[in-house]
Parts: structure tokens; C-alpha cells; sequence
């Protein structure tokens, strides 16, 4: 799954935590980084904009499947473990911004899929790797495309009229309908936290009343 743009607009925004560069050494952060997206063939100095890594991320998997799925992951906990225990602290919106010196949108987007994958390396890798295939081909189906689109479109719609934590269950659960008519009833719970990880990356106002999937 990719992060969808409507989430992104709205994390942009709702992203509110401020640097800690105390705990973070910022030169750390940029080698662990730069060694991290190195394994995407794609530029480091300056950073590739997110949507060029997204991309060339997709390609890889497009064409190594669920061995490239495992590297991947792999390269993510060597991301990680290169961080130790500056992971928490480096891994925000205001720090990666300052520490790569990209915008703060671009910042958003890359430490959010970072989070995201912290759950799908972790927690949810099982589902992840034993569903790979229709995982990986919702997204490609016009259909199934269209759905997730309107559940985007909806976010949007909703958040416009005014915030209510209520609206972040209400997309997430659209994306479970989609992924789970697709893939059967197994990765409902992998989706719900998938989507809950893009939205606690950013903020944690609504933790008590998220869905506990």
C-alpha cells in the first residue's frame, strides 16, 4: 500500500511534533538514511523527493516479488538498527526535516512511510508476506482503485467540514472493506493497522478513540 494523498494533506497539516535534535544526531540520521535509500538506486544528495523513492520502491517490488518484499524489510531493520536508540527521536516530521534538508511536506511523507513499515516489517509481516500477491495488485485493479480513491475523497470531504477523530475510523474501515472484499477477512486487521500507523505517525490526539484493530 501507498500512502494516499488525501492522508498525506491532512498529516501535513495535523503534524505537530516538535524537533528533538538533543536526542537525535543529525549526522547519523542522514548516513543511516542515505545508506537506506541507496538500496533504490535513487539520488541521496539531495534526497530524492518522496514520490521518486515511492515509486522506484514499487518498480523493485513490481519485479522481485515476495523475495524483494523480504529485502526490503531487511533493509528497514538495518535502518533501524543503525538508529538504535535514536530511532523514536530522529524519525519526526521537524527533525528529518532539519536533518536532510528537504521541505516539511516532503518530511512528512517519508518519516509517515517509515512508520508504516515499522508495522509492516514488524507486527504485520506474516500477513504481509502471505498475502503479498493480492496486496500488492488492489491498488492496480480499476475497481478496487476507484473504491480507495472515494474512501480518500471522503476524508477530505469530511475534514473540510470540521476535525472529528471519528472521521480518521470511518477511512480506515473503508480501506478494510477494499482490501478485505479483495483478499478475504485475513487482512483486515493488517489494513486497519497499516492506516493507524500513517495517522499515530503525526499525531496522537486521537489514540483513545482509534479503532483497536
Amino acid at each position: 500500500m501507498q500512502l494516499s494523498l488525501a492522508l498525506l494533506a491532512l498529516l501535513a497539516c495535523s503534524s505537530s511534533a516538535s524537533p528533538i535534535f538533543g536526542t537525535c544526531n543529525a549526522t547519523t540520521l542522514k548516513t543511516c538514511f542515505d545508506t537506506y535509500i541507496q538500496n533504490f538506486n535513487i539520488s541521496t544528495n539531495p534526497l530524492a523527493d518522496y514520490v521518486s523513492y515511492a515509486t522506484a520502491r514499487a518498480i523493485y517490488l513490481d519485479h522481485a516479488a515476495v523475495p524483494g518484499q523480504k529485502n526490503v524489510c531487511q533493509w528497514q531493520h538495518e535502518l533501524e538498527k543503525c538508529l538504535g536508540s535514536m530511532v523514536d527521536a530522529c524519525m519526526t516530521t521537524l527533525v528529518f526535516e532539519g536533518s536532510m534538508g528537504v521541505q516539511r511536506n516532503e518530511a512528512v511523507v517519508y518519516q509517515t512511510d517509515f512508520h508504516q513499515q515499522l508495522y509492516q516489517c514488524g507486527a504485520g509481516y506474516k500477513t504481509l508476506i502471505d498475502n503479498f500477491y493480492c496486496l500488492h495488485s488492489v491498488r492496480r485493479d480499476p475497481s478496487s482503485s476507484d473504491q480507495l480513491r472515494a474512501c480518500d475523497e471522503q476524508l477530505q470531504e469530511n475534514m473540510a467540514s470540521g476535525f472529528k477523530c471519528d472521521y480518521y475510523n470511518t477511512y480506515i474501515n473503508c480501506y478494510r472493506k477494499v482490501y478485505s472484499n479483495e483478499c478475504g477477512q485475513g487482512v483486515s486487521k493488517y489494513v486497519c493497522n497499516f492506516k493507524k500507523a500513517s495517522i499515530q505517525a503525526n499525531t496522537h490526539v486521537c489514540d483513545p478513540s482509534l479503532l483497536q484493530c
